[in-house]
């Protein structure tokens, strides 16, 4: 038992100070730089998708047609660190400005949580506790020594955010059986967050609805009529099955840079992007 609460203030707490210390050396190795979360296009958006994994990739790209197409006020959060779950960032503030700074109603300024909603919704239930009970917030935490901070997962790392100041989440299930994650999957999503389109069995955010599944024939499915490639100019997308126990990624990983040989190799010069829709069967 001592073990297991042990692991509060010997890893828990402190793992973000050494996942930044780490992130920080990359970025000078590198020259490529991580934070805990990535944020795109946030500064003025009214609905925000939150994700993890490749799945940002496709949605930055819808962020970036709902911009161009139909002035959408739409931006993305890649949560780079799940576990724990990196609540002193901004993740939490950006949500919180978005509904302070619209001029749309407060339904409209909502994350679009793609999976693990409940972690990003406990932040925000923390961030209620600290407006009812004026915790103070602290900028940045007293060291405990092991290169983190004492109190990273308490409330005093996060703001205050009063009930008119969070916004309503939306969850979504992305990639069922394997199934791809297309443009018209992340707009639909956007058209269901804001209340534009309904899930396949009628019903509506107004109705009190925020789950919904993407790619699949199911009563809660959402897509967009709006199918468009947002693929790179020249760029072709690159499917791998794999059968039997390889696995997909290793097949990816593999393949893409004789895929990318051979394209330097054609005439035409075609530009290949991989994998950016994929789909794997495997077994052990």
């Amino acid at each position: 038992m001592n073990g297991v609460v042990a692991r509060r203030n010997n890893f828990n707490e402190p793992i973000l100070g050494f996942i930044e210390q780490c992130a920080a050396e990359f970025g000078r190795l590198t020259g490529r730089h991580y934070d805990f979360i990535t944020e795109y296009k946030t500064e003025d958006a009214d609905t925000v998708f939150v994700s993890l994994g490749c799945a940002a990739d496709n949605i930055e790209a819808a962020c970036d047609y709902l911009r161009e197409q139909r002035n959408a006020k739409v931006g993305s959060v890649h949560i780079n660190v799940i576990r724990p779950f990196p609540r002193p960032p901004s993740s939490t503030r950006s949500a919180a400005r978005k509904t302070s700074s619209s001029s749309s109603a407060p339904t409209k300024a909502s994350p679009v949580t793609i999976r693990w909603p409940a972690t990003f919704a406990f932040a925000l239930g923390k961030a209620n506790e600290n407006a009812k009970f004026a915790v103070a917030q602290a900028s940045r935490l007293p060291s405990n020594g092991a290169g983190g901070d004492a109190c990273a997962s308490s409330n005093a790392s996060l703001p205050a955010l009063t009930p008119a100041e969070t916004p309503r989440l939306f969850r979504g299930a992305y990639g069922i059986g394997s199934r791809d994650f297309r443009p018209e999957h992340s707009i639909g999503a956007y058209e269901f967050a804001t209340g534009a389109s309904a899930r396949k069995d009628g019903r509506r955010a107004a109705d009190g609805e925020t789950f919904f599944v993407l790619g699949v024939d199911h009563p809660y499915a959402v897509i967009s009529k709006d199918t468009p490639s947002l693929l790179p100019e020249g760029a072709i997308a690159v499917r791998f099955h794999s059968i039997g126990g390889w696995g997909m990624i290793t097949t990816g990983k593999t393949s893409a840079p004789s895929s990318a040989i051979s394209a330097s190799l054609s005439p035409n010069k075609t530009r290949v992007t991989t994998p950016t829709v994929s789909s794997s069967t495997s077994s052990s």
